[in-house]
């Protein structure tokens, strides 16, 4: 895997997190009960896609 790949994969991976992130502090704003719905499933899947992602790029950068 090239350099390039390997920050470019890196970068997918950070842009997931934080996007989690920004969805969870949006619905911690809200006072409505669909709010912990999109705290938990909406954050929290895209927060752990971007884990699994990070991981599997470093995984998979170790195998070469």
């Amino acid at each position: 895997m090239s350099e390039a790949m390997l920050e470019s994969r890196l970068r997918l991976s950070g842009a997931l997190v934080m996007l989690g992130i920004v969805i969870e502090i949006a619905s911690l704003t809200w006072r409505h009960p669909t709010a912990f719905i999109v705290f938990v499933a909406g954050g929290g899947v895209f927060m752990a896609a971007g884990m699994f992602w990070f991981l599997y790029t470093i995984v998979s950068r170790g195998g070469e």
